[in-house]
């Protein structure tokens, strides 16, 4: 393949043999190679040089085509420290493109052909030509010291899978150690290739998770108790903004124990979304009987959110939420009756809610009063909150 660099090669290197020197090549995202997105997303990315030994000045020039298996790439920038090898204020030399490399080749629209560029070794002063008329800087990318040759970024494609962001093509040289040739040029020597880390890129659709740290703050946390006779309404809060699933999807069961669940009720609910991502779960008339623990979980089948389980006992009258009926329930609905709701409290989900009218009345007093002595102690006992 054509070199596009070949006149910084023909002028840098000197005529001896070639060090055993190597550079090696790391692409990395966020300090990793192995990077997990959601589809679409802009991935930063770095193009990290580090030579195997330092028997030399350090680096004078290097170049490596950049590409990557997801799409067309955008000319990258040049790393804070390679300003000299950069052709931006003259003072490097890179190929005609730039030193982000030529996005415009044919058969590789898209890539980046030779990113990358090289010092000013031959002490070419402004008088002369227009560029290269940088200073020489010894030292760079020696062992322990990696430097970060090109920073650029890319997008994600929209399709799940693993993409890699590749170097290929790569060269360059160093500055030889100790040597100015006649006062006027830097003697160099072409380096090899060491190891080169790909960047790969894993595209993944991004899944809600229940935020149980908000769920715990509500009247209804995992292992709590229903006390509506009737028509109660859950709410799930997620991390993200999640469409309603369907019934189904979801699933609402009793808990039979020895890990076996019931059939499925979860049709006899209303599922909708609200405020984007809170899942509001409103039980349609009478479904679920009093003193017997149940599973509200995703199982996989909602593929929007991750796997959850949240069990509930069902103890009509509960309105202090200790797991049973006593005439401290009373007190608590005549409190509220008195004081209003508390702050976590809800109008169409309130425990203190008995009879499930929609409001607190003497009618839900009367109501837990039915219920007094009822208790949570049923079997089985629920499994608990997942994950």
């Amino acid at each position: 393949m054509k070199r596009l660099l070949c006149i910084t090669l023909t002028v840098g290197f000197s005529a001896t043999v070639a060090s055993a020197t190597d550079l090696n090549v790391t692409l990395r995202s966020g300090g990793v190679s192995t990077v997990e997105v959601a589809p679409g997303v802009t991935v930063d990315y770095e193009v990290i040089g580090e030579l195997t030994d330092a028997l030399n000045e350090g680096l004078a020039l290097w170049a490596c085509d950049i590409a990557f298996t997801g799409g067309p790439l955008v000319q990258g920038v040049v790393g804070s420290g390679m300003g000299e090898f950069a052709e931006a204020g003259d003072a490097g030399i890179t190929n005609p493109a730039g030193y982000g490399g030529t996005t415009t080749v044919v058969g590789r629209e898209g890539e980046l052909v030779q990113a990358g560029g090289g010092m000013n070794t031959i002490l070419n002063l402004v008088d002369n030509a227009p560029f290269p008329v940088g200073a020489v800087v010894t030292g760079i990318a020696w062992p322990g010291s990696p430097e970060v040759l090109m920073t650029g970024s890319l997008t994600a494609p929209l399709t799940e899978g693993t993409y890699t962001l590749t170097a290929s093509n790569c060269f360059g040289n160093v500055i030889k150690q100790g040597e100015i040739l006649d006062g006027t040029f830097w003697a160099t020597e072409p380096i090899g290739v060491g190891t080169v880390t790909n960047l790969a890129v894993t595209v993944v659709s991004p899944v809600a998770n229940l935020d149980f740290a908000s769920l715990a703050l509500t009247e209804y946390p995992c292992d709590a108790t229903l006390s509506r006779i009737g028509n109660n309404v859950l709410r799930f809060e997620f991390d993200r903004g999640v469409a309603a699933p369907v019934p189904g999807q979801i699933e609402i069961n009793e808990l039979l124990g020895s890990g076996v669940y019931g059939p499925d009720l979860s049709a006899s609910f209303d599922i909708t979304g609200e405020n984007g991502n809170v899942l509001k779960i409103t039980e349609v008339g009478t479904v679920l009987s009093n003193e017997t623990w149940y599973a509200v979980r995703n199982i996989g089948n909602w593929g929007e959110a991750g796997d959850f389980e949240v069990d509930y006992a069902v103890v009509y009258g509960d309105a202090d939420g200790f797991g049973g009926t006593s005439f401290g329930d009373l007190a608590a609905i005549f409190n509220v009756l008195q004081n209003g709701l508390p702050a976590n409290s809800l109008t169409d989900s309130s425990r203190f809610d008995i009879d499930g009218f929609g409001g607190i009345s003497f009618g839900d007093i009367a109501a837990a009063f039915n219920f007094n002595n009822s208790s949570a102690g049923a079997n089985p006992s629920p499994t608990g909150c997942t994950p």
